[in-house]
């Protein structure tokens, strides 16, 4: 197994060098480290992981705006970091790639994780928070094709409260947020309709 992990580092290797910009491929090589947890001891999980944030750094330099690299990255670091900076650091990305829905997803999921200062008030907020943020760049797209998947970023956000307002036991805030989307876009008054700040 060893033989067979080393021959595919030497081959992921040599990919990323001849084709730096496929984020597939850096990701798969990523991966591949945590088969070498099978063969070493644990004692090595801490090497390990520096070689994937090695990997992902050269990747980074690679792809600078990979949203993929960008959570793998942050996600990877996460034991390694004190809470207070990891957190410093997703709201810096939030900050820089405010227009991603992927990366607001996977900040709010990192946020749901550290009970020791979650709070379910706290997350409500960081969700209005990812949705204005999404609505703001929705309403200076470019073009048609990315006001959709901004769209379809904000609804991800909006399922994902519901989900998170029923699991934290509030199962009638959670009915009456997807209620409330459905008549506001199916039976808006037109008083609201031409006023879409309103909404």
């Amino acid at each position: 197994l060893e033989d067979v992990l080393t021959r595919r580092t030497k081959e992921f290797n040599i990919s990323t060098r001849e084709r730096p910009e496929d984020v597939t491929n850096w990701l798969e090589f990523v991966a591949l480290q945590n088969e070498f947890l099978q063969i070493q001891s644990r004692r090595s999980v801490t090497a390990i992981t520096e070689k994937k944030v090695a990997i992902l750094i050269r990747a980074l330099n690679c792809n600078p705006s990979s949203e993929q690299l960008l959570v793998a990255y942050l996600e990877t670091i996460e034991d390694q970091v004190e809470p207070d900076k990891l957190q410093h650091l997703w709201e810096a990305v939030v900050s820089k790639h405010s227009s991603k829905g992927a990366i607001w997803r996977a900040y709010l999921l990192h946020k749901k994780s550290h009970f020791k200062s979650f709070q379910v008030g706290t997350m409500r907020g960081a969700y209005v928070t990812a949705i204005k943020s999404l609505r703001s760049w929705r309403d200076r797209a470019g073009g048609a094709r990315e006001a959709l998947e901004l769209e379809e970023a904000i609804l991800a956000l909006v399922e994902d409260l519901s989900e998170f307002e029923r699991q934290t036991g509030y199962q009638e805030k959670s009915f009456a947020l997807l209620q409330a989307l459905v008549e506001f876009n199916c039976f808006c008054p037109s008083a609201l309709a031409q006023d879409e700040d309103a909404a």
